[in-house]
């Protein structure tokens, strides 16, 4: 066992605290940064729009799916190319299911003509029955024929109550494609030949019948520009050959006789006093002439 000398005691050594001191960084440092940074930010952002927004003279032009970049005319020209192929497409898909609406319609109407005519043979066939002797001879089967044959009549009656709406239908589809395709036409000739109006249609169809068309033929020709195209070179052709002909007919001169004066015989001409001496004219305003 150990003992301590209580005359010597232990010295109790007080733990050391160090302290440490926290690092600030200045303010100022950091706000210089902040700023420098910031204007560097800014600086960077404005490059970046300067570059985005620069004019350099082309426009991005995507076609399948790629994107080129095109001078700006040159741009604007395709554009208008593809807006008119696109205008045209539609116009062609339009007129297509036009064509596939008129097609289903006739095909309907084929199918309840051949229908409608099955059904006069029969009805034909009731027609020739003697339903007197028939009702004599077999009364229920007269009863049976007979409601056979209303029956038949109902069914006609009610095709042809179809086939007339389907006609009507039929009708309108091909007065609605007439009109588009006369509007499509139209915009060809005015398109293609100069000064177009209704005056120059006028003359191209009085044209076209003294060169023996009919007038029928020429209004349903209306739907395709190219007759109208033909008349219009072959009418500008006529006039001139008019024109032609009329420079080279020979000019007929005609010659005018001068007119001759007749003097009456004996008559004496009258003084002039112009060329009187003096005595003369005194003697001249004596007689009081």
């Amino acid at each position: 066992m150990d003992y301590v000398d209580e005359g010597s005691p232990e010295e109790v050594q007080e733990p050391v605290t160090t302290e440490v001191e926290s690092y600030e960084e200045p303010e100022n440092e950091t706000e210089s940064e902040t700023t420098e940074s910031g204007e560097n930010t800014e600086a960077d952002e404005s490059g970046e729009d300067t570059e985005e927004f620069e004019d350099d003279g082309t426009e991005p032009l995507n076609f399948n799916g790629t994107e080129y970049k095109l001078p700006k005319d040159i741009a604007a020209g395709v554009k208008s190319m593809q807006k008119d192929y696109t205008q045209k497409t539609m116009a062609l898909a339009d007129e297509r299911r036009a064509f596939q609406a008129q097609a289903q319609v006739q095909q309907a109407l084929r199918a309840d003509y051949d229908q409608l005519s099955a059904l006069n043979s029969r009805v034909n066939e009731f027609q020739n029955i003697d339903w007197n002797t028939l009702a004599k001879t077999d009364h229920a089967l007269a009863l049976q024929l007979m409601a056979d044959s209303r029956n038949v009549e109902s069914q006609r009656n009610q095709l042809m109550q179809q086939i007339s709406y389907k006609d009507q239908q039929l009708q309108q589809h091909q007065a609605q494609e007439t009109a588009r395709l006369v509007m499509s036409s139209e915009a060809i000739l005015k398109r293609d030949i100069k000064d177009w109006s209704p005056q120059l249609e006028n003359q191209l169809v009085e044209f076209a019948l003294e060169m023996g068309f009919d007038l029928e033929d020429v209004k349903k020709s209306k739907v395709d520009p190219r007759l109208y195209k033909l008349l219009h070179e072959a009418h500008q052709g006529r006039q001139i050959m008019k024109k032609m002909a009329a420079s080279k007919a020979p000019k007929i001169v005609q010659h005018v006789k001068p007119v001759t004066t007749l003097k009456a015989k004996g008559a004496k001409p009258a003084p002039n006093p112009a060329t009187m001496t003096m005595a003369q004219y005194r003697e001249y305003r004596k007689k009081g002439i």
